[in-house]
């Protein structure tokens, strides 16, 4: 198999072949912990920003490196052959040809919707602790997760509106004090390509421009298992197309920024540097293009030997070379690079 861009494009054909009934799609097991595989998604990982988030065993990219490539190919497919989602069950039934095959509930089991109550009232918990951009931003990454993983459920609706409703009186008291409640449904829209934009019509809370995302907010996702006689008719999700930045931040931007954010020891730079980022959708204050997060610089408008605050208006993102070049011995390099820009150019060296 092959470790490049080519090996995209052989998905694709697979999951051509697998609509069409050429292939089974559990036959791919072997190509998914096949070691060349595995090299490569080690690679990819070390290129993202988000590589030291721990994941729900609390393992990173740093993990991994004790590991040679062979033994991970090992732990994937240990996992990977013992893995069965916990909403699938086996039929019990006196119909010889269904007993015993698999099947999707149609609602959550009770002992896994008391396992997501117990998980949300901790991190609810953690947050009237410490109201922070990381415990918000734990919070999200954990409902945005459980929500990808059951949305394919039937009564996945339902489901967690149950579970909106066991939490919901925690929710709103440890909400209240702790964040905004605002009916600017912007910040909401443009949180992860507008996922959520459906729900809190009527108002939501917020923290430093970041949505708090509720757990009842479900939307199911009919194309998950959209078949007709056994025929898958979802659209290929290995079909990337052109590959171009989908406007907004992503979980992955904020979770980088978060972490990088502790090193700050002003806590309200390390605050409005993330919301700056976000509410800007990481757009340069000179290029207006996207500044991928790994290259975002923060920016003080009004330098702070010269009385400038921390505040969200006296911040705007650069890109690290735009940074660079403004306090540079020659900033007005930046006039020939963005002649559009004369004005914000002309305020920020003035103000150096």
């Amino acid at each position: 198999m092959a470790v490049n861009n080519i090996y995209y494009v052989d998905m694709e054909k697979r999951y051509l072949d697998y609509q069409n009934g050429a292939i089974d799609m559990r036959n791919l097991h072997p190509m998914v912990y096949d070691d060349r595989n595995v090299a490569l998604a080690v690679r990819q990982l070390g290129q993202s920003p988000g590589r030291m988030t721990p994941g729900p065993d609390g393992s990173n990219y740093k993990t991994l490196e004790k590991y040679s490539v062979m033994e991970l190919a090992e732990i994937v497919k240990e996992r990977l052959l013992k893995k069965q989602m916990d909403y699938v069950f086996k039929q019990n039934t006196k119909n010889v040809k269904k007993k015993g095959k698999l099947m999707v509930a149609n609602r959550l089991p009770q002992e896994k919707a008391d396992e997501i109550v117990g998980k949300c009232r901790e991190l609810l918990r953690a947050i009237r602790k410490e109201p922070s951009f990381e415990t918000f931003n734990n919070w999200n990454i954990y409902v945005v997760g459980i929500h990808n993983y059951y949305r394919g459920m039937t009564h996945f609706c339902e489901s967690f509106s149950k579970i909106g409703w066991r939490i919901k009186k925690l929710f709103y008291h440890t909400m209240e004090k702790r964040a905004t409640f605002t009916k600017e449904q912007s910040y909401k829209n443009q949180f992860l390509g507008g996922k959520y934009r459906s729900w809190g019509k009527d108002g939501y809370y917020c923290f430093g421009g970041i949505p708090i995302i509720r757990i009842d907010w479900a939307n199911w996702d009919s194309g998950l298992i959209s078949a007709t006689k056994g025929v898958v008719r979802r659209k290929n999700p290995y079909d990337y197309g052109e590959k171009k930045h989908k406007s907004g931040v992503t979980m992955e931007m904020i979770t980088y920024l978060v972490n990088t954010s502790k090193y700050i020891k002003n806590s309200r730079l390390a605050m409005f540097r993330i919301s700056k980022y976000s509410s800007v959708k990481g757009i340069s204050y000179l290029s207006g293009e996207f500044v991928p997060v790994e290259n975002y610089h923060c920016h003080h408008i009004k330098p702070k030997s010269k009385g400038g605050t921390n505040d969200f208006d006296n911040l705007c993102v650069l890109s690290e070379l735009e940074h660079q070049i403004l306090h540079s011995s020659n900033p007005e390099q930046l006039y020939a690079l963005f002649p559009k820009k004369k004005k914000r150019i002309k305020t920020l060296i003035g103000a150096l």
